[in-house]
């Protein structure tokens, strides 16, 4: 019976230890986001990893081809200011062109059923602003082969000691506000 108590007392704090972490990892699921439908991302071993998958629904969708993908890394060593990372001479944002690329690629099979040579048709230059109190970098930038054009657009913000980000992408209508409901989306990951 003692050695029982003694298994009971190692494995419950362990228990409660997994449940917790499981609970911390799956909360952001259980959010709601008004306008969007949210499923985990299926990330791969890496530096960066992605979150959650948001699909846009309703009005202001680009003829229902939004979808975002919000994933973290941690910060570069010594980075204390996003607004540092603007200055192409300090952060290579050609390297982030087609970073941005091979992840669309690999995202928008519904779009681009399996193309995987398209490439960056404008460079991003990050600009700094802020949503809610909160200094973040964004930028829009094309993906094409000449014939689709994808919009890309990305922000980039710092969260402790984790460069966290929103990378969107869809195809253009100029019917719908499409940058309104990325920036809407943006202000409710931001208050998480």
């Amino acid at each position: 019976m003692t050695m029982m108590k003694g298994m009971i007392d190692r494995i419950l704090p362990l228990a409660l230890v997994v449940f917790i972490n499981t609970q911390a990892y799956a909360e952001p699921l259980h959010r709601d986001y008004p306008g969007w439908g949210a499923t985990s991302a299926a990330s791969k071993p890496g530096d960066v990893v992605s979150d959650l998958v948001l699909r846009c629904r309703g009005e202001g969708c680009a003829k229902d081809t939004l979808e975002c993908v919000a994933f973290h890394l941690d910060a570069p060593a010594g980075l204390s200011d996003i607004k540092s990372l603007a200055n192409p001479e300090k952060f290579p944002v050609g390297q982030l062109n087609f970073w941005m690329a091979a992840s669309i690629m690999q995202e928008r099979e519904d779009i681009l059923h399996g193309r995987t040579d398209l490439q960056p048709s404008t460079p991003f230059a990050l600009h700094s602003s802020r949503i809610l109190d909160v200094d973040i970098l964004s930028s829009t930038s094309d993906v094409s082969d000449g014939q689709i054009i994808l919009k890309t657009y990305l922000a980039l913000w710092l969260d402790a000691t984790q460069l966290r980000g929103l990378r969107c992408s869809y195809i253009e209508n100029n019917d719908e506000q499409t940058s309104d409901r990325v920036i809407e989306l943006l202000g409710m990951l931001l208050k998480t």
